[in-house]
């Protein structure tokens, strides 16, 4: 009888016992394919604060639009960071290469500085059309240079880009995605540089 129940239970968890397919992660890691001068650094230092954006980006799931007004998550893809986070990071990291400023500095630094540069993700998903048969990502970011001390606006300019995916998956929205990034943040920079007087 103990060896008959024995089986039953190992059956029954057997049973229970379900493969999950492991999720792909991705990286937000857009590549310049234009190599620009450095430009002279201006008198000013910079903080980039964190992001402003939907709570969709402040997770690492990666959500997709179908038509005008449905949102979903895929189920085995994810970012490896919050784009929130990754977009701050990018730019920290392409301000710092470029030389626009005397130095820039994250939001988590201690550092003072006397300008700051308030990002709004206004856009930053893979779309597809009703009927699945074409998909492309669009990004779009609302900068604004703040003068730190007196908490006022110096100049504030929107950038977007729209790009077809390569695939109908996550592969090729996310691909998308890094492309359409890459050309708002080299248009912004380029932007930087006029108004850091």
């Amino acid at each position: 009888m103990r060896y008959i129940l024995g089986w039953i239970s190992v059956i029954v968890l057997a049973g229970c016992s379900v493969s999950t397919p492991a999720v792909s992660e991705y990286r937000l890691a857009p590549t310049s394919e234009v190599k620009q001068e450095k430009a002279l650094a201006c008198a000013h230092t910079l903080k980039v604060q964190n992001l402003l954006s939907s709570a969709a980006l402040m997770t690492q799931r990666l959500y997709y639009g179908v038509g005008q007004y449905k949102q979903f998550a895929y189920t085995q893809a994810a970012w490896s960071d919050t784009p929130q986070k990754k977009i701050g990071d990018l730019y920290v990291a392409l301000l710092r290469e470029r030389e626009i400023f005397q130095s820039v500095h994250s939001y988590r630094s201690n550092v003072l500085t006397d300008r700051t540069l308030e990002i709004v993700v206004d856009d930053f998903m893979q779309y597809y059309d009703e009927d699945y048969k074409n998909s492309h990502a669009k990004v779009g970011l609302t900068l604004t240079l703040i003068d730190t001390a007196a908490k006022k606006p110096l100049a504030t300019k929107s950038f977007k880009a729209r790009k077809q995916a390569p695939s109908l998956d996550a592969q090729g929205g996310v691909d998308a995605l890094n492309e359409a990034l890459q050309e708002v943040m080299e248009a912004s920079a380029l932007w930087l540089e006029g108004e850091c007087k």
